[in-house]
């Protein structure tokens, strides 16, 4: 194995613990000698790559991130002719596939918790690098000349936001604190569907105001 190959093994094999250790420890007590410890790695590879405990939480919300939009690029690989219907709904397969995880779910509950830490910069990482990109997919295809004239939003972002939050709940609420995760189940499809009537009805009664 090349050095280039161990050095990038190691850099996820970092990722991967430092993962599991902040859903099992939370960020504040999760230590980077503790997961230098449980990945082999070493304190000089994560100040290098990474630069400290924030910036290693960062990379592995723009790991998943990235992730996310190679999922939407492979599936919605052609989208010419595609219409906002079709679109909103392979958005919305993905997207769901993507927040229903439980290491995202774990991720979402360190965020919150840390949200009343005046001091803290998890929240803007985590809505930075984390939520936004999601959205900026949904913008992008919403600014699309063909398109925009059907949306008639000027904050495209904000239309964004609706349509990703018509699909998160109450779906997140009963999966975290009715249901309690792992006992929660529903048609994803029809659910899917009912959003995407609901969003496009919005939307079309815009025109009739």
């Amino acid at each position: 194995m090349s050095k280039n190959l161990k050095k990038q093994d190691r850099i996820e094999q970092i990722l991967e613990v430092g993962t599991e250790l902040f859903i099992k420890n939370g960020y504040d007590k999760t230590s980077l000698n503790h997961i230098v410890k449980l990945s082999g790695g070493s304190l000089s590879t994560i100040y290098a790559n990474f630069g400290n405990k924030l910036g290693l939480f960062n990379a592995i919300i723009e790991r998943w991130t990235s992730n996310f939009s190679m999922r939407v690029c492979k599936k919605i690989s052609n989208t010419k002719n595609i219409t906002l219907e079709e679109f909103l709904t392979k958005f919305g397969e993905i997207y769901l596939d993507h927040i229903l995880r439980e290491r995202f779910l774990a991720f979402k509950r360190i965020v919150l918790r840390e949200f009343l830490n005046e001091n803290s910069q998890i929240t803007k990482i985590f809505l930075d690098n984390g939520v936004k990109p999601l959205i900026n997919i949904l913008v992008d295809f919403f600014s699309r000349s063909d398109i925009k004239p059907i949306v008639n939003e000027i904050d495209l972002e904000l239309l964004a936001f609706r349509f990703c939050i018509l699909l998160e709940e109450p779906i997140i609420f009963y999966k975290e604190f009715i249901y309690k995760q792992d006992n929660f189940e529903f048609d994803k499809q029809q659910w899917i569907k009912k959003c995407v009537d609901f969003f496009l009805n919005g939307v079309n009664n815009i025109h009739k105001i």
